[in-house]
């Protein structure tokens, strides 16, 4: 293989990655207010497998007609991407939303999610270590297109980015080591169809910005890139190429790229403005969290003086529904943001527990559901969903019993403070000892 063709497929592979991160922050995005604010979730498991379908079929068709390249994926997602898988149980579908949905959904992720294959990902271990760059980069490309084109079928949505037009052996032994010689060799007939006819449909997108050429439009490119290495880098305008060359594409402008230069100039691609201050950190020892607490976590990693964001009352207004809650009194308010933080981040659910008995509690006591209509009931369910806890009523009412048997009837959470301190603490901001979750 031409180094050549190995810098162009590079190239073309960290346009891909590029366009999978862009493509599941903004799923992301739009998968925490669906299944949030719209219902999606119970909505999707109550319909028939009939309309699941029909709903499956369009993701399919919409996503296997956006590009060559993610057409051609559709073979190495046979192991999930078939209408019967997508349609017989609901839970399939919303799996996958969920498990595509980043960690943060303030910044551009740094990594795709992949789905595993044991056919597929045996391939790629064994060509990791013994293939050549290209081969490398191939693979990596195929395994992206798999993730990618999942991506769209679960959206569904009609997005999509430019194909490219190579296959190469290592192509073909995937096929027919998941299809067989017959069906691979049926299917490469067919790729070399439906690529000329894409070819004259194909439409370049700035490499900065990713505007799209209009149709007769056609971008100016890189003159080095193109002129040593025939790589086509468009862009929209000179101010879109002066901006990405100083940020990252003047560390590959006429020079070769392999793998790992593809992933390093994907990565460097400008998202949206992270957070000024980042209040919790991202999840660690494998915790997943759930689209109600990235939902959580994005509204105080953008608002750093806030504790929490309570629920107050049934709705679909993020605004209307959701109230803020600080402590002005440094020695709890260090108390709860700490077993906070160490819910939001590890998953932990007796921190989960602590904090919010707290906050339900202490908010009851001030008599707020009386005074300004606060629905509690709604406020243990958000809890409940955020931190996926079933049991958390009834964790918060183990701990109630526990404040109780207290002297001075201090919540387990801030049992470290001093005596003096809570009763003083009460005392600027009165409550009412009497009150019990029920």
């Amino acid at each position: 293989m031409e180094p050549c063709e190995t810098g162009i497929k590079a190239f073309e592979y960290s346009r891909l990655l590029q366009n999978t991160l862009g493509l599941r922050f903004d799923i992301g995005v739009e998968a925490v207010d669906l299944l949030l604010y719209h219902d999606l979730e119970s909505k999707w498991l109550a319909a028939t497998r009939a309309t699941r379908r029909q709903h499956a079929l369009v993701g399919l068709s919409e996503a296997g007609a956006i590009a060559r390249n993610l057409n051609e994926a559709r073979r190495f997602t046979g192991d999930i991407l078939t209408l019967e898988n997508l349609s017989k149980e609901g839970h399939t579908l919303i799996d996958l939303l969920k498990a595509i949905i980043p960690d943060d959904i303030s910044v551009l992720p740094k990594t795709p999610c992949h789905f595993p294959n044991a056919a597929w990902d045996s391939l790629r271990e064994e060509r990791q270590k013994n293939g050549t760059e290209f081969e490398k980069l191939w693979l990596a490309e195929a395994h992206m297109l798999r993730s990618k084109l999942i991506y769209h079928v679960v959206q569904l949505r009609n997005l999509g980015h430019s194909p490219h037009a190579q296959m190469d052996s290592v192509e073909k032994e995937l096929k027919k080591k998941l299809y067989g010689g017959k069906a691979a060799k049926e299917m490469w007939k067919d790729d070399k169809a439906a690529w000329k006819d894409r070819t004259s449909r194909r439409a370049n997108s700035c490499t900065n910005c990713l505007k799209k050429e209009e149709e007769g439009q056609k971008f100016p490119h890189c003159s080095k890139c193109w002129t040593a290495l025939k790589r086509d880098v468009p862009y929209c305008s000179r101010e879109c190429q002066t901006a990405d060359y100083k940020s990252r594409h003047k560390a590959i402008c006429g020079k070769e790229m392999g793998l790992e230069d593809a992933v390093e100039t994907a990565l460097k691609a400008r998202g949206p403005p992270k957070p000024t201050v980042t209040q919790i950190g991202p999840a660690v020892e494998g915790f997943k969290r759930s689209p109600a607490l990235l939902h959580h976590i994005f509204k105080l990693n953008r608002d750093p003086k806030t504790d929490l964001y309570i629920r107050i009352k049934e709705g679909t207004d993020s605004e209307d529904c959701f109230m803020r809650m600080d402590t002005p009194f440094p020695p709890i308010q260090n108390l709860i943001r700490a077993a906070r933080d160490k819910a939001m981040i590890t998953g932990d659910r007796q921190s989960a527990a602590l904090v919010c008995h707290f906050t339900v509690w202490f908010l009851l006591a001030k008599g707020l559901d009386k005074e300004r209509g606060w629905d509690f009931k709604a406020m243990i369910d958000e809890m409940t969903k955020e931190y996926e806890f079933p049991d958390l009523k009834k964790a918060m009412l183990e701990l109630q019993v526990r404040q109780f048997r207290d002297p001075f009837m201090r919540p387990p959470l801030v049992r470290s403070l001093a005596p003096a301190d809570w009763i003083g603490y009460v005392r600027i901001s009165p409550v009412d000892m009497t009150r019990r979750i029920e």
